[in-house]
């Protein structure tokens, strides 16, 4: 019985992940029921499966984690100035300018504070 213990010991060890595990563990309980294995090695066995798990959901746990995609979060979503925001400089033609701060130029009748018009 040991030996037969040992086994599975070695067995659930190596395995790679939870469903390997969960074979194994059918086996030892088949094993238990037909007594091929005594309470004391199905207690210890149980105990081994049970931290392996642990290790198995900690581990996808992590991966879950870092495979998770992190987007940033875009602080201006406002791409169009504000009809209040001043003007950078005032042209011959009566135009009001402005620069935004994506580098984008701007441009409105003077002292009309209408909403600004790209310049393409």
């Amino acid at each position: 019985r040991n030996s037969r213990a040992l086994k599975f010991e070695t067995r659930m060890k190596d395995a790679k992940n939870k469903d390997e595990l969960d074979k194994i563990s059918g086996k030892i309980e088949l094993s238990l029921t037909v007594r091929l294995l005594g309470v004391n090695q199905g207690i210890r066995l149980d105990k081994i499966r049970t931290e392996l798990e642990e290790t198995f959901s900690t581990e996808q746990a992590n991966n879950d984690y870092t495979s998770t995609k992190i987007i940033p979060v875009i602080s201006n979503l406002n791409l169009e100035p504000d009809a209040a925001t001043p003007a950078d400089q005032v042209d011959t033609e009566g135009y009001e300018w402005l620069t935004h701060s994506d580098e984008s130029k701007w441009y409105r009748v003077a002292q009309s504070n209408s909403e600004w018009a790209k310049f393409e």
